[in-house]
């Protein structure tokens, strides 16, 4: 189990090294032109709200121009948000997400041992509810606004800038790099 979590944050980190000279991690399969074989790549361009489930294999790629309203399920892919992603509903089942700009979910969000979420620098993500991290990942050297606690129970929570909740919760620490802050309302 211990060697899962650091295998996971070892990934992570190399996710990190990784990110563009603006600071934003990069999507690789949004860059391209053509999907590559096995591949499904979503590409939303402007306003849309079509219910997408994103399995293995499969890239939601939201550009600066887009923004993603319709409901959504991450079975295992990948998303990649270099505009806005305000889901009317967001069930996270596996996957990954990267977060470029701005996101919001209007409910609890769930990180599970297969899900992981960077929110790059320069981006916001706000969820209107608590986040709960048991076994997944989240890198944040952007903004998070949760508006209820944060519980991080057996998770990787690794903060580099700023985190807005109620309270910091759970038996799992936070990995801090000096420069993170966690403001609590509590």
């Amino acid at each position: 189990m211990k060697f899962n979590c650091i295998k996971r944050l070892l990934i992570l980190l190399s996710l990190v090294t990784s990110s563009l000279a603006k600071g934003q991690f990069t999507c690789s399969l949004c860059s391209m032109n053509t999907a590559l074989n096995d591949t499904l790549v979503i590409k939303v361009n402007v306003t849309d709200t079509t219910t997408y489930t994103i399995s293995t294999g499969e890239t939601l790629c939201i550009y600066k121009t887009g923004t993603c309203r319709g409901s959504i399920v991450l079975n295992g892919g990948t998303i990649c948000n270099n505009g806005k992603l305000i889901p009317k509903s967001f069930v996270f089942n596996s996957g990954v997400i990267i977060n470029n700009k701005m996101m919001k979910v209007n409910s609890n969000f769930y990180l599970s041992s297969s899900t992981s979420c960077i929110n790059s620098p320069g981006s916001v993500f706000n969820i209107n509810g608590s986040l709960s991290i048991t076994g997944g990942s989240l890198v944040n050297e952007g903004i998070i606004n949760t508006s209820g606690n944060i519980n991080n129970n057996s998770g990787v929570l690794d903060n580099k800038t700023i985190i807005n909740c109620s309270s910091l919760l759970g038996s799992n620490s936070i990995i801090d790099h000096g420069r993170g802050q966690v403001n609590t309302k509590n």
